[in-house]
């Protein structure tokens, strides 16, 4: 996939900067040009925060088509490819979805949907996943004011469903906020506490 110079370039200018979490501007509503599919340069460590309190930081290590490879860099240290916006990560190898209508939500822009299924490999399940690109939304962060596409994903497989939403921002090339409800009520939450250049 394509990778854009900027990006780093503006990484440069960014220390490591922690926070407990984010918060929307009131009324804040950006302006925002389309978002293509753009990842933190390779090199790049993003930490976050689980609203349980739970600690993650990562490393991006690979850019593929529509999909990232990071190795966990606290607890086992696993190494994982996954989509940037899909429930679950949609693994290409162990959970692939029907990439071209995933597509579909590239760039993102307020009003854009996509629908598609997600298998696992042996074809033994099934989920249906919608996206829908909702608004724009300016949040506060340790990192100065960061406008986001807020998206909304619901996932629906046998008798149960899934909501996620993401706070992507397009300037970082990542997300920042995640929340989530899942079939029996419980929500859950992540937020991105800070962000390290390669090198």
């Amino acid at each position: 996939m394509r990778h854009f110079s900027i990006y780093a370039l503006a990484f440069l200018g960014l220390a490591i900067l922690m926070t407990t979490g984010v918060q929307s501007r009131a009324g804040a509503d950006p302006a925002l040009e389309p978002a293509e599919f753009v990842i933190a340069p390779l090199g790049t460590i993003i930490e976050g925060r689980y609203a349980g309190g739970d600690v993650t930081k990562l490393r991006i290590d690979e850019i593929g088509d529509l999909s990232v490879t990071w190795t966990k860099l606290v607890g086992e240290g696993r190494q994982d490819t996954l989509r940037l916006i899909c429930w679950m990560g949609c693994s290409p190898t162990r959970r692939p979805i029907e990439l071209d209508r995933y597509r579909e939500i590239w760039p993102l822009e307020v009003g854009k949907k996509a629908k598609f299924k997600r298998r696992r490999a042996d074809g033994s399940k099934t989920w249906n996943h919608k996206l829908r690109v909702l608004r724009t939304e300016t949040l506060e962060t340790a990192l100065g004011p960061i406008d986001t596409f807020v998206v909304e994903e619901k996932v629906r497989w046998s008798d149960r469903n899934h909501k996620s939403t993401y706070w992507y921002a397009p300037s970082l090339g990542w997300w920042v906020k995640v929340e989530w409800t899942v079939s029996n009520g419980k929500k859950g939450g992540w937020n991105i506490t800070s962000i390290t250049p390669p090198g």
